[in-house]
């Protein structure tokens, strides 16, 4: 296992003019028409690689669209970025949360409820609803919130706000 030093410095390494893009999304062709499935190849930087993922998130009418997520250990909140998905992927639920961001400062943020599928569990998730997130490569942001992990019908995770 490398230390997060020896990773930065190797990605430093690969660096080649001093405006160098970390994140690039290359487009690839479609397979056909008919389908409208979202194919975009994403070149993540290496300090993400063991902490991302591509997901599938579940529209509640049934139309499933893939997206890339980070696993954040430090944050509370689940995050979703608004910037990137249409509102019909995911369920207002008329209820908030506060979150204090690495800055300090505290916002008051939107929780929306999302059918997410992905290597960091499968189910129905509570996440906050942000303009975007500082990397726009990830669509969300996985936090340590999603443990209990999913939404039932018994029982709704103890929200604050």
């Amino acid at each position: 296992m490398q230390c997060y030093a020896l990773k930065r410095a190797e990605a430093r390494k690969r660096e080649t003019d001093a405006s160098v893009v970390q994140h690039v999304v290359f487009k690839t062709n479609k397979l056909n028409n008919a389908k409208q499935l979202d194919t975009n190849t994403v070149k993540v930087n290496p300090l993400f690689n063991t902490h991302w993922c591509t997901a599938t998130l579940t529209s509640p009418d049934q139309i499933q669209r893939s997206l890339t997520v980070l696993r954040d250990s430090g944050s509370l909140q689940s995050l979703i970025s608004r910037d990137k998905l249409c509102s019909h992927y995911y369920v207002d639920t008329n209820d908030s949360c506060l979150i204090k961001g690495v800055t300090g400062d505290v916002v008051r943020v939107p929780l929306v409820e999302v059918d997410l599928q992905s290597k960091y569990g499968t189910g129905k998730y509570l996440f906050g609803l942000v303009d975007r997130l500082p990397d726009d490569t990830f669509y969300a942001l996985i936090g340590n919130d999603l443990v209990p992990p999913m939404i039932d019908n018994k029982c709704k995770k103890n929200l604050r706000v």
